[in-house]
């Protein structure tokens, strides 16, 4: 019997919101993964040109990373969660091309679960013990998409394991140092235009604008937990110096790195 690769997940935050007409994100993109559930209220979700609905009863996953707007029609109650989702061979979930997914739930099962899971989060700090109640939570509200996800078979999946975890491990560890894209193909045993082909089709992106987004999640992270100055981020995230940083923050975020740090993300849906 063969089971899907394990999953290694980080619980940002979990919330329940009442959220008025002035609600909306515009081209956000994040380093986290999103889950909604709406209770009630109507709203939408633009990504890549194509329109969704928010609409009660549904749950929805934003992947991390994919560039996305939301608003409401009228006023809208969502329970959600941001969350850092990876399998065990590296790629964030679903470990492919990032694509917002929606399925159906049963109230009747799903909001006791979301409230539950609400109750819970808000205890970890006092209660380290209720981190496993958490992330079993979690793994049933993801359990919802794992299947439309685990679409390629067993053997293709351990084939890009063995060819891309020392790869993605190596980028994870060294995001801040040069790493040219000639050398993440040696590692891989690849040829530099088949890697970067490959690359691109499991994790959404090419491999360089992987290791830039890996470069801005960090920056992120410390934008969010810390008081260091931009030049000390930069030089601690693989960026030449502030300039540089704000500069591609900007781009890639459609925020400079203060207002980032003012907004505080993880705070709203």
């Amino acid at each position: 019997m063969r089971f899907p690769a394990p999953l290694e997940i980080r619980v940002l935050t979990v919330n329940r919101s009442i959220l008025s007409t002035r609600w909306g994100l515009t081209n956000t993109c994040d380093p986290y993964t999103r889950v909604y559930y709406i209770e009630n209220g109507r709203g939408w979700l633009r990504e890549r040109g194509q329109s969704l609905e928010l609409t009660p009863g549904r749950l929805y996953l934003i992947p991390a990373f994919t560039e996305a707007s939301f608003g409401c029609y009228c006023e809208i109650t969502i329970f959600w969660t941001h969350l850092v989702v990876r399998e065990g061979y590296g790629p964030d979930f679903p470990g492919r091309r990032p694509c917002v997914m929606t399925r159906r739930a049963q109230r009747r099962r799903i909001l006791p679960m979301m409230r539950r899971l609400e109750r819970v989060f808000r205890t970890v700090e006092a209660r380290p013990d209720r981190a496993w109640e958490t992330t079993g939570l979690v793994l049933q509200l993801l359990s919802h998409f794992l299947v439309e996800a685990d679409t390629a078979g067993p053997a293709v999946r351990e084939e890009l394991a063995a060819r891309f975890s020392r790869v993605v491990g190596h980028i994870e560890r060294h995001y801040a140092e040069p790493l040219p894209v000639p050398e993440l193909a040696r590692m891989a045993a690849l040829e530099e235009a088949y890697f970067s082909t490959l690359f691109s089709r499991l994790y959404g992106m090419a491999p360089h604008r992987y290791v830039l987004w890996k470069r801005i999640a960090a920056c992120q992270d410390l934008l969010s937990r810390t008081d260091l100055t931009l030049a000390a981020i930069a030089s601690r995230t693989g960026f030449y110096d502030a300039y540089h940083l704000s500069k591609t923050f900007k781009r890639l975020t459609g925020a400079t790195p203060g207002q980032f740090r003012h907004r505080q993300p993880h705070l709203e849906p």
